[in-house]
């Protein structure tokens, strides 16, 4: 009784459900119905219960008892045999590791039953499985567990090599993925300390590259691949060569496209790595990609979604495409799930706004037609946290005197947070905007005084990872070209 009731367990684990007969069907399949229910619901404890009540005043070994037992342990049988065999082309992997991880616990508890066959059958189909998800640690056990069987328990030469081959390979991708993982999380510890100089970090993940080459080359489990892939692309960013590090994308990308399941995470990780890149490299139509990629594989996570939509605002404003931006930008606030994000998320959307709305009073771009995206009566959200954009909306505004008396409020910022190798960029800008009230807000005499810090601000790369984003909504280059227009000419 014990190996039908652990079979009706796997069953009601994984929802599959075993039909009722229609009313025109033999009795026997009435009858196996009859004892799958009375088994189910703890009527009938032993085979023993069962007999006695289907056919009364007969014992466990009836015949009758016995054909009705054999029926419906073969059906079980096959109803389980049918749910593997759409697992196997399950197009989630998460929802089929979780099946698989169930499947696999009850085929230990099979096996110490008598049900030590049928055991052995779902273990190979899960082993079948395991390989094609890239499920590396239960291929391991179930291969383990096969090995045990077929070399012990009931030798068979042919199987147990077999599966002693599988538990040695497992083994050895085991292996590879803890080395890469391992690597991949000591250079990501490296990346987060803003000291590490660029050159270590290159040095670092080309050692990690060339150690994990020849494993990426051997083995196609998932994990090696996306661990291998993101530090291989340390070497592209860190060196600031993002047109490598964006066809290094798109091969990790075609990797992950051809595996036998839809591997959502790591694709999702490039296409977002790839939108990063097209912001540096002003890529509007691999980046517009990139996100429209992003986006289908969220599952419609509202966190996920918004910053993907992000980064597009961002992509799109250094790709000068201010209308798209303000239309993007309008498309968000009126979003219903806008209200529910974090905090901190819906301040970002905030610092975005003035300079959204700089942009449109100094005519780079257009609201959309019928829609009112900035507070009456002031363009964006202006505050005394906000120097260097208060500074900006007063020369547009020729409020010189007051931009004047803003000035020691930049040169606090600029103490503050202008120091550490990745706020360069915003030293070189906030000492561009102290030469404005030097020159007496007089274009031709500004420019000249700040031609330094300008040539020095090409030169310097952009770094979205580790730049101040307050300060690179619009690229400094682009910002300090529209501040200029705003100065007098004469």
């Amino acid at each position: 009784m014990q190996d039908i009731n652990e079979l009706i367990r796997l069953l009601e684990q994984h929802q599959i459900h075993l039909s009722r007969p229609a009313a025109t069907e033999q009795d026997t399949d009435s009858s196996v119905f009859r004892l799958f229910e009375g088994i189910r619901t703890g009527q009938y404890a032993t085979d023993a219960d069962a007999a006695s009540d289907m056919f009364p005043g007969a014992s466990a070994d009836h015949s009758g008892y016995f054909e009705t037992r054999t029926a419906l342990r073969e059906r079980l049988a096959k109803a389980i045999a049918q749910f593997v065999a759409e697992l196997e082309q399950y197009p989630d992997v998460q929802q089929a590791h979780f099946e698989c991880q169930k499947l696999w616990l009850n085929v230990r508890t099979l096996s110490g039953q008598n049900a030590a066959m049928f055991a052995l059958e779902l273990a190979a189909h899960l082993l079948r499985i395991a390989e094609k998800f890239d499920f590396s640690l239960l291929g391991m056990d179930v291969a383990l567990y096969l090995r045990l069987q077929h070399c012990t328990r009931d030798h068979k030469g042919e199987w147990c090599a077999e599966a002693d081959a599988k538990h040695q390979y497992f083994q050895q991708v085991l292996e590879a993925e803890f080395q890469a993982e391992k690597m991949y999380t000591d250079l990501t510890a490296h990346c987060i300390n803003d000291t590490t100089p660029n050159e270590e970090l290159y040095r670092l993940a080309k050692a990690y590259s060339d150690t994990l080459a020849p494993l990426m080359r051997k083995y196609p489990a998932a994990k090696v691949h996306l661990y291998g892939n993101l530090i291989a692309l340390h070497q592209f960013t860190a060196s600031g060569d993002y047109s490598g590090a964006l066809h290094h994308c798109e091969k990790a990308i075609r990797f992950f496209q051809e595996k036998p399941y839809r591997a959502g995470d790591p694709l999702q990780i490039f296409y977002y790595q790839q939108l990063l890149c097209s912001i540096h490299l002003r890529h509007i139509e691999t980046g517009e990609r990139a996100a429209r990629a992003c986006l289908e594989l969220s599952n419609k996570n509202a966190f996920n979604q918004f910053k993907i939509k992000e980064l597009l605002l961002l992509l799109l404003v250094h790709a000068k495409q201010y209308s798209k931006a303000l239309a993007l930008f309008s498309e968000v606030l009126s979003d219903p799930q806008f209200a529910f994000l974090p905090g901190y998320l819906r301040a970002n959307w905030t610092v975005y706004e003035p300079y959204l709305a700089f942009l449109v009073a100094t005519g780079a771009g257009a609201v959309p037609s019928g829609e009112r995206l900035f507070a009456p009566g002031r363009p964006g959200v202006l505050d005394d946290t906000s120097p260097v954009l208060a500074f900006i909306h007063l020369l547009q505004q020729k409020r010189y005197d007051e931009a004047r008396s803003r000035v020691p409020d930049l040169e606090r910022h600029l103490h503050t947070h202008g120091s550490g190798a990745g706020a360069r960029r915003s030293a070189l800008f906030l000492n561009m905007l102290l030469q404005i009230p030097a020159g007496d807000f007089r274009r031709a005499k500004v420019i000249p005084l700040a031609a330094g810090f300008f040539a020095a601000l090409r030169t310097t790369p952009l770094a979205l990872a580790n730049q101040t984003r307050t300060l690179e909504v619009v690229p400094c280059e682009d910002l300090w070209e529209m501040v200029l227009q705003t100065l007098d000419t004469q």
